[in-house]
């Protein structure tokens, strides 16, 4: 089975469909959503669900690596969307060195990603 495949095995899952449901209720009304998953299913269901509801999903790690590597995976796992990556700043936090241009220009473009959807 390819990744189509199983992307549409999720989707037709119920509590897939509940999932959903609670992501595009209302503004107002929408209620923080956890799931308790394997970290094996986390990225397919992050995919799935970020392009049904066709907007700007942020998904939030632990640690630096994991999110680099989680970004690597959702480029895979996505079906048409771009996916972003919000890098760590370059020095440790005590230390004043400057920021690589690298660094903003990505976290700059993750952000305008998250306030102006409809710029591409």
């Amino acid at each position: 089975m390819d990744l189509s495949g199983l992307l549409s095995a999720l989707r037709s899952l119920p509590e897939y469909h509940a999932a959903l449901a609670a992501f595009e209720g209302e503004a107002r009304a929408r209620q923080p959503v956890a799931f308790k998953l394997a970290r094996a299913n986390r990225t397919p269901v992050a995919a799935a669900l970020a392009a049904d509801v066709q907007r700007p999903t942020l998904v939030v790690c632990a640690r630096a690596d994991r999110a680099l590597t989680l970004a690597e995976e959702l480029a895979v796992w996505s079906e048409a969307s771009r996916v972003l990556y919000f890098p760590e700043p370059d020095p440790i936090f005590y230390e004043y060195d400057a920021w690589r241009p690298q660094t903003i220009r990505a976290r700059l473009i993750a952000l305008t990603a998250l306030t102006h959807p409809n710029l591409q």
